[in-house]
C-alpha cells in the first residue's frame, strides 16, 4: 500500500511539472514571437528557454501546434485578467478600459496575429473559435458591470466590441505612424454616458461664480489636500460610526480618489473643498461634497446643492445623494432644499438616501 500511495503522489507533482515546463516554454515562444514573428527559428525559442530544438517538438509536432498553444496561453492570461481587474478598480469603466488596453496589446505586439486568425488552415480556426469563446464573455461582464453602474450606454455587444477592436488594430505593425491604441481610446471613452464628461456642467459652474465660488478639476497633486479635507470635514461622522483609523482610512481614499472626476472648490485661489458628481441615466448622482469647517455655514452647500438642482431640473433628471444618519445637519439642509427621504441602503442603516424628483410619478 505504501508503494501505491507513494506513486499516487509522485504522478500530480510530475503533471504540476510537466505543466510549469510547458508554461516556460510558452513564455519563451511568445517573447520571441513578440521580437521576430510567428516565423521566428525554433532554435531562438529553444535557446529561450534553456532546452533543446528536440524537446520543443516533443511538446509541439508543428509549427502550428506551438502557435496555437502560445496564443491559448495569451487568451487564458488575458481572460484571467478581466475578473481580477473588475475587482480592484475603483469603477467598473476603468475596469473595462484597462483590459481592452490589454486585448490591444495582446494583438498589437504579437506580431503575425492578425494573419493567424484569417488563416484558412483549420488549425488557425479553431484557435479563432477559442479566441471568441474565452474572450467575449469577459469583455461581455465588463460591459454588464460598467452599464449597471450607469457609467456606459446599456445593450454593448462584446462581440462587436472586440471585433471593432480588433479591426482597428490590424496592420499596425506594418505602419509606424499609426497608433490604433489612440483610437481604441477614443473608442472606449464613447461609450460613457453622456459625451459631455462626468463634471458638472457650465451651468452649476456659472451660478457658482456670481457668488464667488470656483470649482476646477482635481489633479494628482490634490490628493492630501482632499484627504485632509476628508478628515476635517467628516471625521466626526465617521468615527461616530466606525472610528477612525488613520491606515484604513487613507488606504480608502487612495483608492476613492479619482482627479478624472473630483472638481476642486474655490474661493479666490484657495481649495475649500471637494465636489463629486455622477452622471447616470435618468438621475444625477452628487457622490461627495465636502466643505472645510472653516468655510461651513456660509451658504456654499445651498448655493451649490441648489446649482445642481437647477442643472437637473433642465434635464429632467433626479438628483440623487446619500448621507450619513449622524450628520444630522447636511440632512436638514438637504430636506430642506427639497430632498426626501428614499432608502436606508445598508445592513447598519448607517446612511439615508434621498431624491429630488423633478417629475414625480
Amino acid at each position: 500500500m505504501g508503494g501505491g500511495s507513494g506513486s499516487r503522489t509522485a504522478a500530480p507533482r510530475k503533471r504540476a511539472d510537466a505543466r510549469r515546463n510547458e508554461a516556460t516554454l510558452l513564455e519563451a515562444a511568445a517573447a520571441a514571437f513578440v521580437e521576430s514573428g510567428v516565423n521566428v527559428p525554433v532554435r531562438d525559442i529553444a535557446a529561450r528557454a534553456g532546452v533543446g530544438v528536440g524537446t520543443i517538438y516533443r511538446h509541439f509536432p508543428t509549427r502550428a501546434d506551438l502557435i496555437v498553444a502560445v496564443y491559448r496561453h495569451q487568451v487564458e492570461a488575458c481572460a484571467e485578467a478581466g475578473p481580477v481587474l473588475l475587482a480592484e478598480c475603483d469603477r467598473p469603466h476603468r475596469a473595462l478600459a484597462r483590459w481592452i488596453g490589454m486585448f490591444v496589446d495582446f494583438l498589437v505586439t504579437k506580431h503575425g496575429l492578425a494573419d493567424v486568425l484569417r488563416s484558412d488552415d483549420a488549425a488557425f480556426q479553431t484557435l479563432h473559435a477559442y479566441f471568441i469563446d474565452r474572450l467575449v464573455p469577459i469583455c461581455g461582464q465588463l460591459l454588464e458591470a460598467a452599464a449597471a453602474a450607469g457609467e456606459i450606454r446599456p445593450g454593448q455587444d462584446a462581440y462587436e466590441l472586440l471585433r471593432g477592436v480588433g479591426s482597428l488594430c490590424a496592420g499596425a505593425g506594418s505602419d509606424a505612424r499609426y497608433n490604433p491604441r489612440r483610437l481604441v481610446d477614443l473608442l472606449i471613452a464613447g461609450l460613457r454616458v453622456q459625451n459631455r464628461g462626468e463634471r458638472p456642467g457650465g451651468t452649476v459652474a456659472a451660478s457658482l461664480a456670481k457668488a464667488g465660488i470656483g470649482l476646477r478639476p482635481a489633479t494628482a497633486a490634490d490628493a492630501e489636500f482632499c484627504y485632509q479635507l476628508h478628515k476635517a470635514a467628516m471625521g466626526e461622522y465617521v468615527t461616530a460610526i466606525w472610528g477612525w483609523d488613520e491606515q484604513v482610512q487613507r488606504a480608502f481614499h487612495e483608492r476613492a480618489f479619482n482627479p478624472h472626476r473630483w472638481q476642486i472648490i474655490t474661493a479666490g485661489q484657495a481649495g475649500i473643498g471637494m465636489l463629486d458628481v455622477e452622471y447616470r441615466p435618468g438621475e444625477t448622482y452628487l457622490a461627495r461634497i465636502e466643505i472645510d469647517p472653516g468655510h461651513q455655514g456660509h451658504g456654499i452647500g445651498t448655493r451649490i446643492i441648489s446649482a445642481l438642482l437647477e442643472e437637473t431640473e433642465s434635464t429632467g433628471q433626479d438628483l440623487v445623494l446619500d448621507v450619513l444618519t449622524v450628520n444630522h445637519r447636511a440632512h436638514a439642509l438637504y430636506r430642506r432644499l427639497g430632498l426626501t427621504e428614499a432608502a436606508r441602503p445598508g445592513d447598519r442603516g448607517t446612511k439615508v438616501t434621498m431624491r429630488f424628483a423633478h417629475h414625480p410619478e
